[in-house]
């Protein structure tokens, strides 16, 4: 079902639209929410209450095919803490030949990544799961990570949309690196030698690089995203 055509789906329309606009402004309620859909780099993704709503900038890096940064065409990528999939399922889109594995430790999550991926199912495995466990020691020439980031004091003020989202979907601890330490404690075994990481961490650059200085992140340049607060695109690439 397209997204202009939601609204067709009940006897009054009218009635539907203002409701929603209501929803919309008065209470801050995101629209992937009301809708139940979103559109993200040209996919149309299925949403819900309960999961966050997609909106990585890595997804328009993943369609410019990941140039300067990727060595080779990547045969298979993970896309950690995927949510409902929409890395994992451009990754599938613009590398066609590519396999990709999807891991959230979310169930509601996970049934709707199935969903959003089902038409690269024969190259597509999404599993539920704490982090690298259920992949075992598989390894990656291409990683995707855009895992919880939000420091413990910045949740405190988040804008009211935000609030609508899972907080466990958002925040990590006091500086923000809570799960991405875990994640980089392992992560060389499952990064091919020349592989790339190529992750999120939205306003925490700078504790990333005194948390992680031997990653030696390059913080990527994004044309179609707002810098955050510290002057980053709060994106990085770093080499396996």
């Amino acid at each position: 079902m397209a997204l202009v055509d939601a609204a067709s789906t009940t006897d009054d329309p009218e009635r539907t639209l203002a409701a929603w606009l209501e929803r919309r402004i008065a209470d801050r309620e995101p629209l992937a929410y009301i809708l139940g859909k979103c559109l993200y780099w040209g996919l149309e993704l299925d949403v819900d209450l309960g999961v966050m709503v997609p909106r990585s900038p890595i997804g328009g890096m993943i369609v410019e095919g990941l140039v300067p940064w990727i060595r080779r065409t990547p045969e298979h990528v993970l896309d950690l803490c995927c949510g409902v999939g929409c890395l994992g399922a451009l990754a599938a889109r613009v590398f066609p030949d590519v396999q990709v594995d999807l891991v959230d430790i979310d169930p509601r999550a996970i049934e709707l990544a199935r969903r959003n991926t089902a038409a690269f199912a024969d190259r597509v495995q999404v599993f539920e799961g704490d982090l690298f466990e259920p992949v075992g020691t598989t390894r990656y020439d291409l990683i995707v990570c855009n895992p919880p980031y939000v420091a413990a004091d910045e949740y405190a003020s988040i804008p009211p949309e935000y609030a609508h989202e899972p907080r466990r979907g958002l925040e990590s601890g006091s500086d923000g690196l809570d799960l991405w330490r875990r994640i980089l404690a392992t992560i060389d075994d499952h990064l091919m030698p020349g592989g790339l990481l190529v992750g999120e961490v939205g306003n925490g650059a700078a504790a990333f690089d005194r948390s992680f200085p031997a990653r030696q992140p390059i913080w990527v340049e994004l044309a179609w995203a707002e810098p955050q607060a510290d002057g980053t695109f709060g994106v990085f690439v770093s080499g396996g």
